[in-house]
């Protein structure tokens, strides 16, 4: 797999050169001319605030994106006409505050966003549907403890931009006692359009957890079975990003 490590603010690229990948300003630049997929896996990174990603017209694009960071953190995509981005986002960490803004640039653009977290967790998610024909899928899991999660998605589409299609779903599970937030915002200036979505918050099913403790496995390890697979079955991950995800994380836990 192709992988970009950023430690410490230290860019170790092992993409074969598949990308032009720059550290300016303490933002991470990116940009992508061709078909590829790659991850990017983030630790300990106090010394890069932002990820600027540019996606060239007619690319086809698959990042996974492994955030172990803290503070705050801005993200910035554009993507070009008859381009597509595939995003999967997996972040575990104490604190972070989110700020992701993408554009859709040109017709037939398209982003599919996966994102599954752990932690105390504040995304501001806005997608700007720049031109007509252009599609967004957004899903938002997370899992919460004693933290607060709170999700703010919103999508715009001005007058003009007909054809276009958005879809959300967001869910958060509360195993403590903290009260979570999700709002999801879409400001539409056109009667063309397709959009729906759903948000859910609620405690873990104990059903589920009673099920598995029949099965002699303990409440605490039940929980953790079906808290990991909410999270990566939210993620579109193919075998060896999950074998990553396991490595990096999963067994960490």
């Amino acid at each position: 797999m192709n992988i970009l490590n950023i430690v410490d603010g230290i860019i170790e690229d092992k993409t074969n050169n598949s990308i032009t990948c720059t550290n300016k300003n303490n933002k991470l630049h990116i940009n992508i001319k061709k078909d590829i997929e790659f991850c990017i896996c983030f630790e300990n990174n106090k010394l890069i605030d932002g990820i600027n990603i540019n996606i060239d017209e007619n690319s086809s694009v698959r990042i996974f994106l492994i955030l172990n960071a803290r503070n705050k953190l801005n993200i910035k995509i554009n993507i070009q006409k008859n381009s597509n981005l595939l995003l999967n986002k997996f972040i575990s960490t104490e604190k972070l505050e989110e700020n992701i803004n993408i554009n859709l640039n040109g017709i037939n653009s398209q982003i599919e966003y996966y994102h599954s977290c752990l932690g105390n967790i504040k995304e501001d998610l806005n997608i700007y549907h720049n031109s007509k024909k252009t599609n967004s899928l957004v899903k938002n899991y997370g899992i919460t403890n004693n933290e607060t999660q709170e999700f703010n998605i919103t999508e715009i589409v001005p007058k003009g931009m007909t054809e276009c299609k958005l879809s959300q779903k967001s869910k958060i599970i509360n195993l403590g006692i903290n009260s979570s937030t999700i709002r999801p915002i879409l400001l539409i200036d056109e009667k063309e359009v397709n959009a729906i979505h759903s948000s859910v918050i609620s405690p873990i099913n104990k059903s589920d957890v009673f099920y598995l403790m029949s099965r002699g496995i303990t409440e605490e390890n039940s929980i953790r079975l079906l808290t990991n697979g909410f999270l990566i079955n939210n993620l579109n991950l193919k075998e060896k990003e999950k074998h990553l995800l396991f490595e990096k994380y999963i067994f960490r836990r």
